[in-house]
C-alpha cells in the first residue's frame, strides 16, 4: 500500500475521516433528489429513478457482504497481523468485517455511473467521479482497505450501475414517452443545466466545509506546532 495509507498529518486524517463518514453526503443526496423530483414531471418516473439508485445500493450491498465477503474472508489491512507494522492507522477509525471488496467504492461508483447515465451532464459526471474516487481512496489512506479491494469495488460498482440504468431505461421506454431535447438549457435527457449546477455546488462546497472543517479541529493544532 505504500505511501497511499496514512500520514503524520493529523489535519488530512481528520479530512478523509470526513470524506468516509456516509453522512457527510446527506446534503448530496438531498440535492440528487430534489434534482430529480425537479426535472421528472411525473411522480412514476421520480419513484423510478429513486428506487433504481436505490436498487444499486442494495444489490451492491447485498452481493459484498452477503457473498464476495465471506467467500474471500480477506481480513482488512488494519487486522492483519502480518501487517500490523506497516499499517498507519487513524484513532477511532476500526472495522472488524471483511475487506475485499470495498462497498464503500461499489456505492459510490454505482450511484455515480446510474446517475451519470440518467442526467447525461458532463460537469455532474465529473464530479460524481471525483466524489466516488476520493471516498475510495479514503478506504485505503485509513488502513480500512487494501488498493485491490477499491479497484474491484469501483469495477463492480460500475457494472451493477450500468446494468440497473439498462433496465431502467427498458422500463421507462415501455411506459413514458421518449423526448430527444436539444436545447443549451438542458440535457439531452431533459435535466435543466441549472438544477444539475445545484448538485454540483452543493459537492464542492460540502469538499470545502470538509477541508475547511478539518483545518480548524485540526490543522490549527497541527501547524502551529
Amino acid at each position: 500500500m505504500g505511501c497511499m495509507n496514512g500520514s503524520s498529518s493529523i489535519f488530512v486524517d481528520g479530512l478523509m475521516t470526513g470524506i468516509t463518514n456516509p453522512l457527510t453526503w446527506v446534503l448530496l443526496y438531498a440535492a440528487l433528489i430534489m434534482l430529480v423530483i425537479r426535472n421528472n414531471q411525473r411522480l412514476g418516473h421520480v419513484m423510478l429513478v429513486i428506487m433504481s439508485a436505490l436498487a444499486c445500493v442494495v444489490i451492491v450491498s447485498l452481493v459484498t457482504d452477503s457473498i464476495v465477503k465471506p467467500a474471500f474472508a480477506r481480513l482488512r489491512p488494519c487486522n492483519d497481523p502480518a501487517l500490523s507494522g506497516w499499517i498507519d492507522t487513524v484513532w477511532g477509525v476500526k472495522e472488524d468485517s471483511y475487506s475485499f471488496f470495498s462497498a464503500h467504492s461499489a456505492n459510490t461508483f454505482s450511484l455515480a455511473v446510474f446517475l451519470a447515465l440518467v442526467v447525461r451532464s458532463r460537469a455532474l459526471t465529473l464530479w460524481l467521479i471525483v466524489w466516488s474516487l476520493l471516498n475510495s481512496y479514503s478506504r485505503i489512506y485509513l488502513g480500512v482497505h487494501f488498493p485491490s479491494d477499491c479497484l474491484a469495488g469501483i469495477l463492480f460498482g460500475a457494472m451493477v450501475g450500468a446494468l440497473v440504468y439498462v433496465i431502467y431505461r427498458f422500463i421507462v421506454s415501455r411506459i413514458y414517452p421518449s423526448y430527444n431535447y436539444i436545447s443549451t438549457h438542458y440535457t439531452s435527457t431533459g435535466y435543466d443545466h441549472v438544477d444539475v449546477a445545484m448538485v454540483v455546488v452543493t459537492l464542492v462546497l460540502t469538499f470545502a466545509y470538509l477541508v475547511l472543517r478539518s483545518i480548524i479541529v485540526y490543522g490549527v493544532t497541527e501547524f502551529s506546532v
